[in-house]
């Protein structure tokens, strides 16, 4: 909360902005407020510098909203791959309980991993959830990741 008033706080007495909490410009991104003002993005926190407009509009876009721009699923970067890389693993607070998944097949990732732990071979696994290959070595870098 504290972050939030910090923020509130530089912006209308530096930036001028009555109402931050109203504007289109403001963003958020783990636990950071940022506000688009003349085409770069400030970060309102303690720091107050400018971030990389470009860097986090490449994660923003990895989100998939409704149309009302309500957040549905995220998915997440794999640091192997980039923000370039394939979504395939999603986070949907839908579906089981927000844990990560197999996007279209809802399998969790840490399931197939686990079951490929015990000795189960891929083909078992590929052939009890529906899942191809590639499938199966998104949800292994995935959870060797996390």
């Amino acid at each position: 909360m504290s972050a939030i008033r910090t923020a509130l706080d530089f912006a209308e007495s530096r930036l001028r902005i009555k109402r931050l909490l109203l504007s289109d410009d403001l963003r958020t991104a783990a636990g950071t407020v940022f506000i688009e003002r003349l085409g770069e993005l400030i970060d309102l926190g303690r720091s107050r510098q400018i971030v990389l407009m470009e860097l986090l509009q490449s994660h923003l876009q990895r989100i998939k909203r409704d149309i009302d721009g309500s957040p549905l699923r995220l998915f997440p970067v794999n640091t192997t791959r980039g923000v370039d890389g394939p979504q395939i693993v999603g986070i949907d607070p839908s579906v089981s309980f927000g844990r990560p998944i197999i996007s279209g097949k809802g399998v969790r990732t840490l399931t197939i991993v686990e079951r490929l732990d015990a000795n189960e071979s891929r083909e078992a696994v590929a052939a009890d959830y529906g899942l191809e290959d590639f499938e199966i070595d998104e949800a292994i870098l995935y959870e060797r990741a996390a």
